[in-house]
C-alpha cells in the first residue's frame, strides 16, 4: 500500500509540475520576461477540486536568464518549478527544468 500510495503523489507531482509548463507554452515574450506577470508561488491539492483534498503541493516557479554563454542567451530564459509536499512526516521534493525561446511556439498559436 506504501509503493502505491508513493506512486500516486508522484504521479500527481509530475502533474502539477507539467500544467506550470504547459501554461508557458500560450504566453507571449513580454509576459515570460516581465516578473510581475508570472506568479512566484502556487498551492495544488492532492485530489481533484470538491473533494477531501487531504494533503497540499506547494510549489515555486522561477524564470531566469540562461547562462550558457551563446549568442542567443538573451532570446532565453530558463523555467523552474520546484514543488514540495509532506508524506506520511517525509518532507518531499522535486523540480523539473525548461527553456522557453523568444521565438518559440506561443508565436504560431494565435
Amino acid at each position: 500500500f506504501t509503493v502505491i500510495r508513493l506512486s500516486r503523489e508522484e504521479a500527481r507531482a509530475t502533474q502539477v509540475m507539467m500544467e506550470k509548463l504547459e501554461v508557458f507554452r500560450l504566453y507571449s515574450w513580454n509576459q515570460v520576461t516581465n516578473q510581475t506577470f508570472v506568479p512566484n508561488g502556487f498551492v495544488a491539492p492532492f485530489v481533484a477540486v470538491g473533494a477531501d483534498p487531504g494533503f497540499y503541493y506547494t510549489g515555486t516557479v522561477t524564470i531566469a536568464s540562461v547562462p550558457l554563454g551563446t549568442s542567443y542567451d538573451e532570446d532565453l530564459r530558463q523555467v523552474t518549478v520546484d514543488l514540495d509536499w509532506n508524506s506520511k512526516g517525509i518532507q518531499r521534493h522535486r523540480e523539473v527544468t525548461t527553456y522557453v525561446s523568444r521565438y518559440g511556439i506561443q508565436n504560431y498559436t494565435y
